[in-house]
């Protein structure tokens, strides 16, 4: 009841009768909005959708939005913000807000194709596109353009953005190869190691406590020494506590 009453103080402040204020219009106007907008956006104790067609019935866009973020419908947010109010600042922190890269995307075919007898928004599609964060797939781009798009206005941001790929893809593959060169060089290092042999007879013994090996578990260190288990562990040990 109070976000109604709100929505129609905000429409007609005259209404408001109980709250003498100066300049009625003008400050009951600002003062309800901003209570009404305070009250949507900090309270749960409200039916949305319907205060969402009291206040599309008075024609408050800027509430309207507020409601349908609310319900989570984002796409008619944004047309009212980008189209019919006119913000195209606020459209796109709306998007980095709520929706972030496929959203700006959303906005970009928007710009484009807002259809409902609008003119295409040429001027904000390229600045949208003008942005060092945007991070657009240029295959998306190109499959957005309408065949009549003037492409002199976003010549210079589509070049930013291929040579942001290229660049992008060459930094990639080299990262690959540098990968590819490390694993060639410690499998060759693998290889190295695994290759290393030796040759145990009856007569070898160990190297650190002259124990016979015999048929004994021994282990190669490096070096080609030949060390029964049980030193092996004192050596490993004494090597780990260091």
């Amino acid at each position: 009841k109070l976000a109604l009453m709100l929505a129609n103080i905000a429409q007609d402040p005259s209404m408001e009768s109980d709250h003498a204020l100066p300049n009625a219009k003008e400050t009951g106007d600002c003062w309800a909005k901003a209570k009404l907008t305070s009250f949507l956006e900090t309270s749960v104790h409200y039916d949305k959708k319907q205060i969402l067609v009291a206040v599309q019935e008075l024609g408050l866009k800027d509430i309207e939005v507020i409601l349908l973020k609310k319900l989570g419908r984002h796409s008619e947010a944004l047309r009212i913000i980008a189209l019919e109010i006119g913000d195209c600042a606020a459209a796109e922190k709306y998007c980095r807000e709520q929706g972030g890269r496929a959203l700006l995307l959303e906005l970009f075919h928007l710009y484009l194709h807002p259809k409902d007898n609008v003119d295409p928004m040429y001027e904000a599609a390229a600045s949208l596109l003008d942005q060092p964060d945007s991070q657009f797939d240029p295959r998306e781009l190109l499959d957005a353009f309408p065949n009549h798009f003037p492409i002199q206005k976003a010549a210079h941001v589509l070049q930013r953005i291929f040579h942001s790929q290229i660049q992008s893809y060459h930094q990639q593959k080299i990262a690959i190869n540098l990968a590819k060169v490390e694993h060639l060089r410690s499998s060759s290092e693998k290889f190295q190691e695994f290759s290393h042999c030796v040759s145990v007879t009856s007569s070898s013994s160990c190297s650190f406590c002259c124990s016979r090996i015999n048929t004994s578990i021994f282990a190669l260190l490096p070096g080609n020494k030949i060390v029964c288990y049980r030193c092996y562990s004192s050596f490993v040990a004494n090597a780990g506590s260091k």
